[in-house]
């Protein structure tokens, strides 16, 4: 009897994940609100039938069929968990606090990024030169920035070399962009 509770009690908590995970995708992608409805009952029909199996994987067969129709469009979940934002401006010591350097440079569709400890000029003129030698790139819209993964989400701060107008710009990029953003940057650590 234990044993089945605790296999219950798994599985319970692996639906409440995939749940979870699949709102804050819909959230980030901006369509949470079109199946909100959808996400209610779910979590409604999980409290009310904890101990039903047969609930448990009719609920897990619709959110996978929801996240499948949403990796035919395109979309990375495996990213699911994570979120992205813009949380004003850090000093040089940010390292203190886990934040290393990045310099973004943002085209439309396309993130070009450089990581490093030395200065951010530096890396600028870096991933400038190397932008320059791949293609034809015209470098603009280039923020000069901190990073850090902190509880599942990329944190970006201005440095000091970032003017607050051009924060402004890349954390509105970030806000409608949030899944290019991580799909582009889910490898920085």
């Amino acid at each position: 009897m234990k044993d089945f509770v605790n296999n219950i009690r798994e599985e319970i908590t692996s639906i409440w994940k995939l749940l979870n995970d699949t709102t804050i995708f819909l959230t980030r992608i901006k369509k949470f609100n079109e199946y909100e409805n959808q996400i209610r009952d779910w979590r409604a029909k999980l409290q009310g039938f904890r101990n039903n199996p047969d609930i448990h994987k009719e609920i897990r067969q619709n959110i996978i069929y929801l996240r499948n129709s949403f990796r035919s469009q395109g979309y990375d979940l495996k990213l699911g968990s994570k979120d992205v934002g813009v949380f004003g401006f850090k000093h040089d010591d940010a390292t203190l606090y886990g934040f290393k350097r990045i310099v973004v440079a943002v085209d439309h569709d396309n993130i070009f990024y450089i990581t490093g400890e030395i200065n951010h000029q530096e890396l600028m003129n870096y991933l400038a030169s190397r932008l320059k030698n791949k293609s034809n790139y015209k470098f603009k819209n280039a923020h000069s920035l901190w990073y850090r993964w902190h509880n599942n989400v990329l944190q970006f701060c201005g440095a000091d070399s970032e003017s607050k107008e051009d924060l402004e710009k890349f954390e509105e990029f970030v806000e409608n962009n949030k899944n290019l953003v991580l799909r582009k940057m889910k490898n920085l650590y």
